[in-house]
């Protein structure tokens, strides 16, 4: 899966993680993230620009990877998780950033 070094970037700094060492295990945390969100919630695809609300998941479900808590994430995403996939399903997403 393509990660686009800009989402990239940003994904590393919202883990406050400023060094090269970790990359390869943070590319296959986001790539998991990415695959996951996409799945549950629909809309654009991985290669596409994310809209706010779908990045947000994304790096939110790679913290908790990140972090080892991953279990957690469902369960405090849950509302999150079914109110954006309902928008896509419904066509009712106009986010472009």
């Amino acid at each position: 899966m393509y990660i686009d070094k800009k989402f990239f970037d940003e994904f590393k700094k919202s883990l406050n993680i400023y060094h090269d060492a970790e990359d390869d295990d943070l590319v296959r945390i986001i790539g998991s993230a990415m695959e996951y969100v996409d799945d549950m919630v629909g809309g654009p695809p991985a290669s596409a620009i994310y809209p706010s609300r779908k990045k947000t998941l994304i790096f939110n479900r790679g913290r908790y990877d990140y972090n080892g808590d991953l279990d957690m994430f469902d369960h405090n995403f849950q509302h999150e998780i079914y109110g954006l996939s309902l928008k896509y399903r419904m066509g009712d997403v106009d986010e472009t950033s």
